[in-house]
This record gives C-alpha cells, structure tokens and sequence, in this order.
C-alpha cells in the first residue's frame, strides 16, 4: 500500500513539474532507429519518409515501424529482428501498452537490469490521459591516441551519467528534459578533444581548481503534436542535409535552443526553425567584480517546403539565414516569409542562402539524393570566376542492392564546396556556434568523398567502417600566421576589401585529409551497448605540417 501511494505521489509530482515547465518527446538525433529508417526507406518499405531532418516525433517513427510491420515478410532475417527490437522500443507509442518494458520501481525489480525488455526506472502509462518515463543511463569512454610521426601516446577515461524524464498528456502535449554530468581521469588534451567536450564551457574554462575536470549537458523541449501541425521549442541537436555528412547542419556544433514549426499533409512538408547561437566571446574585466563573458548576439533560421512526389523524385527547397549583433528579429520569425528579399529589406546586413534538395528511388535498394547549395550568387558573373558566386553540391547513393541476403549498407557522398561558402564579410554571420562549424569536417573551397559500409552480422552486432578524403585550399599566411592571400579557404575568415575579387577553385595551399574508422558495435541486452573503434588519421596540413596518428576507444553505455 504505501509503494503505491509513493508511486502516485510520484506522478502527481512529475505531472506538476510538466505543467509548469513543460518539454516534449522527441527521438534524439543520431539513434539507431534512423539509420534502421533510412534502410527501409532506400528499399521502397517507406511510402513517405524524409531523411533530410531529425529528429522526429515518436508518434511519427511509431507510424513508420507499423508501415514497416505490414511488409515484415520481405525483411531479412537480421532486419525481422532488429524491427522486433524497435517495435518493442515504441510498444507504448504502438500499442498503448507497457507489456514490453520494465521498471525497476516496479516493486524493486532487481532482474530488471537483466531483462532484454525496454529499460526504465519508472513508468506510468495511460493510453487516454497521461505518461511518464524516467531513465538513468551511464557511459563511459576509455580513448588512446598514439602519434605515429613522435610515438607519444595519451590516454583518457571520460565518465558521464545522467537522467532523462518524458512523456505526454492528451496525445497531443509532449515534454522530455535530459541533464548529464561527468568527469574525466587522465589527459585532458585528449579527453577535451572528444565530442561535445570540445566546447564544453565548464571543462574548458579558465582553470581556477575548482570543477576544471567537470562538465554538464542538458536538453530538453515540449511540444504541441496537432498530426498535421507540430509546434516545438526546444534546447537539442537538430540535423539537417542527406547523407552521413550533412551539409547544412550537422551534429559536431553546441546544442541550439530554438522554436520550431512543421506542417505535414500526405505528400507535403513545411518546416521553420529559428534558433540562438552564440558568437565570438570576450572576456571583459569588471574591475572589483571580477570578469565576465561577453558572448556576441547570433541567430540561425531556416524553412523548407518539401514535396514526396514519388520514389522516383521528392523535391525539398528551402532558405537560411544567420544574423547576429542584434536582438531577435521580427521579420525572420514569419516562417513564410522570403527570406532573401527580407535580407535585402534589412539593408543587406545578414548571411542569406537558398538550397535545393531531391532524392530518387527508382532502382529499389538504390536511394539516390542531392543538395544545391546557393550561399550567393550573380547570374551575370558565372563564369567569371567572381567570388560571390558562392555555391555547394552534395551528391550521394545509399544502397543495399543485395537485400536480402546480404545485410549490407554501402553510402558514398561527394561534397564540393566553391571558395567563401559558409563564410561572410561581416564575421558573426558565419556558419558557426560559439566557433565550431555546422558542417564538421568539410571546408569553403574543398572537394570531399566519404564512403561508409555498415554489416550487420545479426540485429544486435554490426561493424560500421568509413574512409573520408578531402582536398582542401587553405588561405596562404605568412611565418606569423597572417592571411597574405585569401582564397576562401576558411569560413571563419570572410573576404575583405582589397582581397581579390576572382577565385579559383582549390586554389591557395593545398592541405590533404584522409582519416579510416572502424567500429564494431554490439549490443547484448536491451539498451546495454558496447562498442570497440579506431581511427587512422593522415593529414598533409599548410606550412608544412604533418599529422599522423591512431586513436582507438572503448564504449560502454548502459540505460536503466
């Protein structure tokens, strides 16, 4: 009896907690489940399915493992079970039913941590009215790095453990908060240069011996879920561009606190994102007060109407724009407006450009797509080599031609990038938050290839490889570091008055990058994952520097 009246006095809480401040549910980009949806979607399993943004509702990937359901006797053996394991993943979403989860506050259910159902610490669910999901999930990051040229070695251990609470009211309100901490042993140089730890604020901070080794993260969001109308706002990843590399907004950059809007109706998408980001820091010295930081006001907004014609050609055209040095912008939080010609309205202060999308599906098991990127551009001076005419082309193929007797994904992606892209003359307008790209590891003026292959020796074992080259022009500096020549090597440096006004493509100091990866991931119960990589950098950098190196890891993320 008193279990009971704890585990009703929990929800109340929680439910309090969500009307005051509350956030919504999304799946998180970069979780198995889109790459299992990309898969399906590439084999014409898919009807609607756009690969271009995550992340997405739960209510949206929930109807597309029941689409997927439908046809489970055209799957592979492996892709059976690994759909098992993602219906089991969204059985509440499905079938308004927690028989598939385990909770440990459930009467203290110790076999719970070796149950291979869906793990939470607690749950309530109601199909009509309300649900509550609480997680505790911990990882742990072993990394070695050993330089090839001087055969010195390091090694870090990174700890990070956390908590996440979601659910949703009435089917149509969603809320989830996640909040992680974590520390490291060993060298810093290595443990900071992994992942989001790299702009990390606590971990990299001035060191003062107090928290230097700490570091934190949270998320969280709530959103409004009207089937044909989303509203979101949110403090997440968003990624945005097909292919492994995305080409407008990848995953390498801080979380972005944003407002979203999407509409969806059969063949036809609309979204809007409008998000902060932070620019160049200054630390300013307030006397008895102590210092403080002084971080540059930016924005990010994008919009893009999408349009699934069939499988043989979806088509997506869309805007972004960042502007910076100001307070929130009221022209850019119509989500309908042209963006371009509101640019010009705003006196031509901000960084404005236009994209085109497609995809094609003719050829089943041979999903093919394509992003025109225009940062800017003169029909008048192309061919002139002007350096205006600022554009990107990513082409790429997904294919899984042997389906289903080889559980094999081969993506290969070309990634051409004209000199200035990303970048702008008025420095706080580039593509970047707090000084990281969007667009991690391709460059203005580079052409790049990624090939990677991922086998899936069963539903819960695959071995993921990559090779990535680029061939990059790099502004020519002088024995100071100084830019001498600017060819629109670097979105960080913009082009100035007095630089030349014509370019030429992969001109300036060429710098070579290749880097191999192989990791093997496999996953024994239920949301435990263990994974082993490494990582073969070569690069052949400007002024005459060399990199070679190894870098190797092992992963253990556990979610309870």
């Amino acid at each position: 009896m008193l279990f009971k009246r704890m585990k009703k006095l929990l929800f109340i809480f929680f439910a309090l907690s969500v009307i005051v401040q509350g956030q919504v549910g999304y799946v998180p980009s970069g979780r198995p489940v889109y790459q299992f949806l990309d898969r399906m979607d590439s084999q014409s399993f898919l009807a609607n399915y756009d690969q271009y943004e995550t992340p997405k509702t739960r209510k949206e990937i929930a109807s597309n493992l029941i689409e997927i359901l439908k046809l489970k006797n055209l799957l592979s053996a492996v892709d059976r079970a690994r759909l098992s394991d993602f219906i089991q993943e969204f059985y509440f979403d499905i079938y308004k039913s927690d028989a598939k989860y385990s909770s440990f506050f459930s009467g203290l259910n110790f076999e719970h941590f070796i149950s291979d159902k869906e793990k939470y610490l607690y749950f309530y669910g109601d199909s009509s009215e309300a649900n509550i999901f609480v997680n505790f999930d911990f990882t742990t990051n072993q990394l070695f790095k050993n330089n090839l040229i001087t055969d010195q070695s390091q090694s870090a251990t990174i700890f990070q453990f956390g908590g996440s609470v979601e659910g949703s009211f009435k089917n149509m309100f969603g809320f989830s908060v996640r909040a992680t901490n974590g520390t490291f042993l060993g060298d810093r140089e290595l443990a900071t240069s992994f992942r989001g730890l790299r702009y990390n604020y606590k971990i990299n901070r001035e060191q003062d011996g107090i928290g230097d080794d700490y570091f934190d993260e949270t998320t969280a969001y709530f959103s409004a879920d009207f089937d044909y109308v989303k509203f979101k706002i949110a403090r997440d990843r968003v990624n945005l561009g097909y292919g492994t590399i995305k080409t407008i907004l990848g995953n390498n950059p801080p979380v972005m606190d944003y407002i979203a809007l999407n509409l969806k109706y059969k063949i036809f998408s609309f979204s809007f994102y409008h998000g902060k980001l932070l620019g160049s820091t200054k630390i300013l010295n307030l006397g008895d007060a102590g210092s403080v930081n002084f971080v540059t006001e930016k924005y990010f907004v994008y919009h893009r109407v999408y349009l699934n014609l069939s499988k043989h050609f979806t088509l997506g055209m869309g805007e972004t724009v960042i502007y910076s040095n100001r307070s929130i912008d009221l022209s850019y939080l119509n989500p309908f407006s042209f963006y371009k010609s509101v640019e010009h309205a705003n006196q031509d202060r901000d960084n404005s450009a236009l994209f085109i999308d497609f995809t094609n599906n003719s050829i089943k098991g041979l999903k093919f797509y394509g992003t025109f990127f225009i940062d800017d551009i003169d029909f008048g001076k192309i061919g002139t080599g002007w350096y205006g005419n600022k554009t990107m082309l990513n082409l790429g193929a997904l294919s899984s031609l042997f389906y289903p007797y080889l559980p094999v994904d081969l993506e290969v992606q070309y990634i051409m990038i004209q000199p200035y892209v990303y970048s702008h003359r008025i420095n706080e307008n580039n593509f970047t938050n707090l000084g990281y790209p969007f667009v991690s590891p391709i460059e203005p003026n580079s052409s790049n290839i990624f090939i990677d292959l991922n086998w899936f020796f069963n539903s819960r074992l695959n071995l993921k490889t990559s090779f990535f080259f680029s061939i990059h022009g790099e502004n020519i500096t002088d024995g100071e570091g100084e830019v001498i020549k600017n060819v629109g090597g670097d979105l960080t440096f913009g082009h100035r008055v007095g630089d030349s006004e014509t370019v030429e493509f992969l001109d300036g100091t060429r710098e070579y990058r290749r880097a191999y990866s192989m990791t093997l991931i496999y996953q024994p119960l239920k949301n435990y994952f263990i994974s082993v990589g490494f990582d073969l950098i070569n690069n052949s950098l400007a002024n005459e520097i060399h990199e070679k190196y190894i870098q190797s890891g092992f992963n253990i993320s556990l979610k309870f």
